[in-house]
Order: structure tokens, then C-alpha cells, then sequence
């Protein structure tokens, strides 16, 4: 209906080999969201060389380093990444330039690095080997994303080590429960607040743990108000100015963002 078909290639959900195979042919990644945990792409794309050009928000402004992986633009301004794209594309030495700091940065980051620091403070506060993780998305759920990719990861390792890992996350339609790479998932519970309700209940039938994580991506799961053991705040996203770019119509739109950017600094600190 856009009449893009004979142009654009719709690809859907592809597997790691794919989409590694699609962001090395690509020559450039155009990476518009309106905010990010941190973003994960973008890492993958520098990983094979490949430019990033996304928007100045929460999140990308951290991944993407100007003129080092890619570059920056104004929120919403598509006149900036139009000719932000023209200016790479006619000059083949700035973005071989770009394609070897790119590559130079994304090899800092690595799983077997950041796991190996997660298991150091893991073994210090889980002595018994429970672990639950409190996360409202896991691997399997349809809007899953790099925060839910890189969790999967850290337990995986846990998991080898020998620790008793579950997930509680939010029910889509799917499985109640299953087994991943080692790792308990149980799903149960609306993804808007429903998870988050569900939460203590399932921590007081299901306990002893010796460690709850709690995932911070957006909403937190409250846990230092009914978790008496070890508690550890493994932070994707806390949402700060992300509130004020909510998609409700305006003047609606002024609601989340006045409460969010109100309440939240206070419930961190009180809680966290």
C-alpha cells in the first residue's frame, strides 16, 4: 500500500547468521528509534564494519561515537539522516575511515567479558545457587529485544557454573514455561503491569532465593518492598526524559511525561 515493494525488502524476523549476513552487506545502518537501553545493533553493526546513523536519544548517544561507528542527528529531523546517508555514500574514504575505527571500537565489547565480570559478583551474593530474574520480556517474546538477548546471555553463564537460574516474565500466548540454554523461563501475567503484580507471588511460592534480580527496563519490579534476601538492580533502562517522548496524542502526552520524570527519580531513591 506504501507502493515501496519494487525498492524496499521487508525481511521480518531473521535468524543471528542472516542478520549478520544482511548488516555486512549493508553500507549503511539507519537506526531511528526514539530510545534505546543501549543498542545492541548498533554494536553488531560496527562489529562488521558497517556506518550507524540514528538519532540523538537515550541510549544511541551512548552506542553510537561520532564520526568513530557513525553518526548522530537531530531527533526526528529526516532531513538530517537523508543527507547525513548522501554524504556517506559519496565519500567511499571516510566511510572505509569509519569502518575500521567501527571495527576497532565494537571489538572492546564482548559476552565472554561482560559474563565473566557478572559470575564475579554472582558467586559473592548467591551462595546456594537460586537465582530469579524478575524481567517483564524474555527471548521468546515477540517484542523482545537487545536487553532480553543480553540477560539471556549472563544466565546462560550462570547457569553453566552451576547456579539454578528461573526467568519470570510475562505471559504472550506461548508456552507457560519452558527451559533455554539452561535457564528456567515461566510465564505469567499481562506485560503492562500484569507481570509486575504477579511478581511477589510467584518470589513467596517458588522461594527460597538466594539473589532476585531485578530488571530495570522502564518500570522496575519493586522488589526491595517484599524481597528480604539479596537483591541486585540489573539495569537496562531507566527512562528518564524517554518519558516525555511517549506516543500519546498531545495534550495527553504531558501526563506520562510529568509523572515519570516526577516519581521516578523519587522511587529510586527510596528504593534503589
Amino acid at each position: 500500500s506504501l507502493g515501496i515493494s519494487n525498492k524496499v525488502t521487508f525481511w521480518g524476523y531473521v535468524g543471528e547468521a542472516k542478520k549478520f549476513e544482511l548488516l555486512s552487506r549493508a553500507h549503511i545502518l539507519i537506526h531511528t528509534s526514539a530510545r534505546e537501553g543501549w543498542g545492541l545493533t548498533v554494536i553488531e553493526a560496527s562489529y562488521v564494519g558497517t556506518p550507524v546513523i540514528g538519532f540523538d536519544v537515550p541510549g544511541l548517544k551512548d552506542s553510537i561515537k561520532q564520526g568513530i561507528n557513525g553518526y548522530l542527528v537531530e531527533y526526528k529531523n529526516l532531513s538530517a539522516v537523508a543527507e547525513r546517508i548522501g554524504s556517506l555514500l559519496k565519500d567511499s574514504k571516510l566511510v572505509q575511515k569509519i569502518e575500521t575505527s567501527a571495527k576497532t571500537y565494537a571489538r572492546g565489547f564482548s559476552w565472554k567479558n561482560s559474563t565473566r565480570d557478572s559470575l564475579k559478583l554472582i558467586e559473592k551474593l548467591a551462595e546456594l545457587k537460586r537465582i530469579l530474574i524478575l524481567n517483564w520480556k524474555d527471548t521468546r517474546h515477540p517484542e523482545e529485544g537487545g536487553a532480553e538477548r543480553a540477560t539471556l546471555e549472563h544466565a546462560k553463564a550462570w547457569a553453566r557454573r552451576g547456579f539454578e537460574v528461573t526467568w519470570f516474565a510475562s505471559s504472550f500466548g506461548g508456552k507457560a514455561s519452558e527451559t533455554i540454554d539452561g535457564v528456567k523461563i515461566v510465564r505469567k501475567g499481562s506485560q503492562i503491569l500484569g507481570v509486575h503484580l504477579f511478581a511477589p507471588f510467584f518470589y513467596f511460592s517458588t522461594g527460597p532465593y538466594d539473589l532476585v534480580i531485578d530488571q530495570i527496563h522502564g518500570i522496575p519490579f519493586f522488589t526491595p518492598l517484599y524481597v528480604y534476601g539479596s537483591k541486585l538492580a540489573f539495569i537496562h533502562e531507566v527512562a528518564k526524559e524517554v518519558w516525555w517522548l511517549n506516543p500519546w496524542p498531545k495534550p495527553l502526552n504531558l501526563i506520562p511525561g510529568i509523572l515519570g520524570s516526577v516519581f521516578e527519580p523519587i522511587i529510586f531513591s527510596l528504593l534503589y
